[in-house]
C-alpha cells in the first residue's frame, strides 16, 4: 500500500501471486504440525519438498503454472512499464525460478528473508527475464 500510495496508484490483488497453498496445514505454526499426527510427513516435506507436498497441499508445479500466468499477464499489460509485485515467499520464489529458467529444485534452494527486495527485469528484444537482485535491505537503511 506504502508504494501504491506514494505514486498515487491502487494496488490490484492478484490471487495467482498467493502463497503456496500449504493444504491441511494452513494456519498452523510450523512446530504445531508434527504433534498434530503430521511428524512423518512434515518431515519429508522440510527435507525434500520438490517430491513430497503437505496433505492437500499445493506441488511446486503447482505454484510455478499459476505465477507464471499472472508474470506472462504483467509482461503484456505493462511491458513498457516498471511495476512492483508484492508476495509472499513461494510466488516470489517461482518468479525467480522462473526468471532464472530454473526448475523445481531451484524454487526448493531459494530462501527469501522477510521484507526483503528482489528485482527482476525483462528485456522487451529477448523476451528474457534477469535477475538484478535478491534478498537486498539496503532501501530499510
Amino acid at each position: 500500500m506504502a508504494v501504491a500510495s506514494y505514486h498515487g496508484i491502487s494496488p490490484v490483488a492478484d490471487p495467482n501471486l498467493i502463497e503456496i497453498g500449504y493444504g491441511d496445514w494452513e494456519s498452523l505454526y510450523i512446530d504445531q504440525i508434527p504433534s498434530l499426527g503430521w511428524a512423518e510427513e512434515y518431515s519429508k516435506f522440510r527435507d525434500d519438498p520438490v517430491n513430497h507436498r503437505p496433505p492437500n497441499g499445493e506441488t511446486i508445479d503447482e505454484i510455478l503454472k499459476r505465477v507464471r500466468i499472472s508474470l506472462d499477464s504483467v509482461r503484456t499489460i505493462h511491458s513498457e512499464e516498471s511495476i512492483c509485485m508484492v508476495g509472499h515467499s513461494g510466488s516470489i520464489r517461482a518468479i525467480l525460478t522462473l526468471a532464472l529458467a530454473g526448475t523445481h529444485n531451484t524454487w526448493a534452494r531459494l530462501k527469501l528473508k522477510n521484507a526483503a527486495l528482489s528485482e527482476i527485469t525483462f528485456d522487451h528484444n529477448s523476451a528474457k527475464l534477469s535477475v538484478e537482485r535478491v534478498n537486498d535491505f539496503s532501501f530499510l537503511n
